[in-house]
């Protein structure tokens, strides 16, 4: 991740970061204690492999995922800001589609909000909204070919 905005830097280049929150709180399963724990545990692994495979699914080969705690990054090498709304958008559709699941969803663009990739991160778990909130200001958006070409 860390080379894809160093590239992009280098060859002025847009690239985007998408975050996606998962809240604990649509994980918890109401046990006694100690299998809550362990059923808890579980749960989380199987949610965040299945939010994985949908996200693995639905994007290009050269795009990047990270798990970092509950939050997946994605690195979206030559997508501008208002292409990764859409990416966003259309990966929140899909969880929420085959997993029933609510993501909060995040953006952030190189280099028109942040210049590293800490503060691209940064950047769009601070701008991680509730899905009734995803694109509350309507952007005009020309829609290049090739995003055409993402799998839902």
């Amino acid at each position: 991740m860390y080379r894809e905005v160093k590239r992009a830097r280098r060859y002025h280049r847009p690239l985007a970061v998408i975050a996606l929150k998962v809240e604990e709180s649509d994980i918890n399963v109401l046990l006694p204690q100690m299998v809550k724990e362990v059923q808890h545990a579980m749960m989380r692994q199987y949610v965040l492999a299945g939010i994985a495979r949908i996200l693995d699914n639905n994007i290009h080969d050269f795009e990047t995922i990270a798990l970092r705690d509950n939050n997946f990054i994605l690195v979206l090498p030559e997508i501008t800001a208002e292409e990764a709304d859409q990416v966003a958008q259309k990966l929140q559709s899909a969880v929420k589609e085959h997993l029933k699941i609510q993501l909060q969803v995040g953006t952030a663009n190189f280099p028109g909000e942040a210049m590293t990739f800490e503060s691209l991160v940064e950047m769009a778990l601070k701008n991680a909204q509730p899905p009734d909130r995803v694109l509350a200001t309507p952007k005009q958006v020309t829609t290049p070919q090739n995003l055409g070409d993402i799998r839902l």
